[in-house]
């Protein structure tokens, strides 16, 4: 068995900073893999996809003892990836798209005998093996080039050599033709599929290029949200999401419009009813019934029949599986809290903008509520809200009348009149008083003592 994974699950631990909370973080567990189960025969050729973090290149990195499962079992080729790793490096070969096994100084050549090195090949078959794949991935005319130098299609190209060196009983490519062209992207598939007739490698293949899937993989898996969610052909995956044929029929004559066929539905109608598109779904007609009804309409001169679009039809998938996981507007989570502002609501509620405290002040009520003590983080704030909100007045708990060390606007425009700018009574001089620890302000030369007011 070349991969055999059961109940496969990776979680990964993330701060996240909570809103409204000062120094305050979430811990939040995220599941790359959930329970994932599946298994590969040596010798075949698996398309792995999945939207954008789906999991795919986490399980990638499980497979090749990168990562370690947070639970479950993995097995590459019959070997523990992580335990065995090592080992395990003899009997596979990868290529990410967007990583390089090369030694970016180096002239392809060197590399070549670089990796064979390391992966202690006979001198004679790594010689062999390395002419063997220059040949049949065209790479003759850049052995000499730094690999810095090379375009995109080479590089990949040579990622792919390298990786195929020690002749691995698993290839895994992830996003291989990322980039490339059509010619170069067309050259990589005819070698992949050449290696794995030859010398019956296994393939998995993780891409968004659907033409790679269709063209060198005969089972689809396909992974949303950590989970495996289709594991089958190409033609059963267009028939989970009732994906439609389409029957394009050419008429001897313009004909009216065939709204009315039973089974199918008009698409489209060209050159005045000449040429029609039927959509139809299998399961309820065959191509061969409908052709029947409209050959009984008018007279039929040429017909072709359009398979579903496998781009068309993961696309439906992905959209799918995300309304699933759309969340309500209302989260579970969210109710206590929108309870507790209902319940107690705040006296600043009205406000425009509300003030910084309201949060705050709700949930600090109903934990008081539910008799638990509130946070000494929580209470400074909830008093700092409190002062700030408050009419400046005499406090008669703590004595202090605020009127006197908050002088208004009338005291602030009488310090600033004639005669208070600097001079020889102003108190900036030396014998001032204005050190630290007077309690006075830069410049009055006098201290605010409690119940007073300052001059």
């Amino acid at each position: 068995m070349s991969i055999e994974i059961t109940d496969l699950t990776r979680e990964f631990v993330v701060q996240r900073k909570e809103e409204r909370r000062w120094r305050r973080r979430r811990r939040e567990v995220i599941t790359a893999v959930d329970r994932m189960s599946f298994r590969i025969e040596p010798g075949a050729a698996v398309g792995y996809i999945g939207a954008n973090g789906a999991g795919k290149s986490t399980t990638i990195k499980m497979l090749t003892g990168i990562l370690v499962p947070t639970s479950g079992t993995v097995r590459t080729c019959g070997l523990e990836p992580v335990r065995q790793r090592r080992e395990l490096a003899g009997h596979i070969g990868v290529v990410f798209g967007q990583r390089s096994q090369l030694w970016w100084d180096l002239p392809l050549r060197e590399s070549f005998t670089i990796l064979a090195a390391i992966h202690r090949l006979d001198p004679d078959r790594a010689s062999k093996r390395i002419h063997e794949l220059i040949e049949q991935l065209e790479m003759a005319h850049t052995l000499d080039t730094p690999v810095r130098q090379l375009s995109l299609g080479q590089r990949m190209r040579a990622e792919i050599a390298a990786a195929l060196l020690h002749s691995p009983e698993l290839l895994i490519l992830d996003e291989p033709t990322i980039g490339l062209d059509v010619l170069s992207k067309q050259r990589l598939r005819d070698f992949l599929s050449y290696e794995r007739i030859e010398r019956g490698t296994t393939l998995l293949l993780t891409t968004h290029d659907m033409g790679d899937i269709e063209r060198l993989c005969d089972r689809v898996l396909v992974v949303d949200h950590g989970r495996l969610v289709y594991d089958g052909t190409l033609t059963g995956l267009a028939a989970t999401v009732q994906v439609r044929r389409m029957l394009v029929v050419d008429l001897a004559v313009p004909t009216p419009e065939l709204t009315d066929l039973p089974g199918a539905q008009l698409i489209a109608s060209e050159g005045g009813g000449i040429r029609q598109r039927l959509a139809f779904d299998p399961q309820l007609v065959t191509a061969a019934q409908l052709l029947t009804a409209v050959s009984a309409r008018a007279e039929v001169r040429d017909l072709s029949i359009e398979e579903p679009d496998i781009e068309d039809v993961v696309r439906r998938i992905y959209r799918s599986q995300a309304l699933e996981q759309k969340p309500n507007l209302t989260q579970p989570q969210d109710l206590p809290q929108q309870q507790a502002r209902t319940q107690h609501p705040s006296p600043h509620s009205d406000a425009s903008p509300p003030y910084l405290g309201e949060d705050t002040h709700v949930r600090a009520e109903s934990l008081r509520d539910a008799g638990v003590p509130p946070d000494p983080a929580e209470a400074r704030i909830d008093a700092d809200n409190a002062a700030a909100q408050k009419e400046p007045g005499p406090d008669p708990a703590a004595g202090i009348d605020y009127r006197a060390v908050m002088p208004d606007s009338a005291a602030v425009q009488e310090d600033s009149g004639p005669g208070s700018g600097p001079g020889p009574d102003s108190g900036s001089g030396p014998d001032s008083g204005a050190g630290p620890g007077s309690g006075s302000r830069p410049g009055t030369g006098a201290a605010a003592a409690p119940g007073s007011r300052a001059p």
